[in-house]
């Protein structure tokens, strides 16, 4: 929300800083010289990516909204490469990244479905949802590209080294959909909430995908 902070704390978890974010903001990444933030009330003369430095002044903002703020489907923008930040605004298809020797937001990649829809239609439970991309991981090898199709959410992945594209639902041997939200040192994160839990088992839990070299 706006006027909240962002709490900087040393690595023994002390009390370092806090610097106020100028708008409401939800996802957070941090870059030399300051912080990106994914700005939740972006127009298109106001981009969806601003930049704030370490005392939260605006240094710069990037890529005009062009879609409805109700259509984000994923909470986590930003994920860390070796050479920057990788980005998935929402309704763009379109893949950026901030580098972190450039200090610069460029598109990187550009993603075309059958058709894409953005509108949402009908009501409640029957809404439809636009096809788009939603969340995207890099590393040396692959990029790994969540996204909504004819309401299903299927993954993309684009070996770089072979120059081969794999798109659709990912077979796993557990009992939960492969959906990661963060990516470090070649392992992707997810976390699910259990169908039912005991007392004694936490209602979340934590998997860990290791990608090939």
């Amino acid at each position: 929300m706006q006027g909240m902070k962002i709490l900087i704390l040393d690595n023994n978890f002390n009390y370092v800083k806090s610097v106020r974010i100028p708008v409401p903001a939800m996802d957070l990444a941090i870059i030399p010289n300051g912080f990106l933030l994914f700005n939740l009330n972006a127009t298109v003369d106001e981009g969806m990516v601003i930049n704030i430095n370490k005392d939260g002044l605006l240094v710069n903002d990037y890529i005009p909204s062009r879609g409805n703020p109700e259509l984000i489907l994923s909470q986590h923008i930003f994920n860390e490469t070796e050479t920057g930040i990788l980005m998935v605004p929402p309704m763009q298809n379109e893949l950026y990244e901030y580098s972190f020797e450039k200090d610069s937001i460029n598109c990187l990649y550009k993603y075309h479905f059958g058709s894409i829809n953005s509108k949402i239609e009908g009501i409640g439970t029957n809404m439809v949802i636009p096809s788009t991309a939603i969340q995207a991981f890099e590393t040396e090898r692959y990029l790994i590209t969540n996204y909504y199709y004819n309401q299903i959410m299927g993954t993309c992945v684009r070996d770089k080294k072979l120059c081969t594209t794999n798109s659709g639902l990912i077979k796993t041997d557990l009992p939960y959909s492969f959906n990661p939200q963060a990516i470090k040192d070649n392992i992707v994160y997810a976390v699910y909430e259990r169908g039912f839990s005991s007392q004694n088992e936490s209602r979340y839990i934590l998997m860990k995908y290791h990608l090939k070299n």
